[in-house]
């Protein structure tokens, strides 16, 4: 994550937390296409976090 927002100078910065959501529902499915076209575009970032 730091690499990716390091190449670019970020303007403002939206952190969107969504707890107990399955990655596939965002990698591997038709929905969510806004939120990957923006990463897909390299105009967002996105990860996931494993909390224990």
């Amino acid at each position: 994550l730091r690499k990716a927002v390091k190449k670019q100078i970020v303007a403002k910065m939206v952190i969107i937390l969504i707890d107990a959501w399955q990655e596939q529902f965002f990698y591997r499915r038709k929905a969510m296409q806004f939120l990957r076209q923006l990463t897909n575009d390299g105009q967002a970032v996105a990860f996931i976090a494993h909390v224990q």
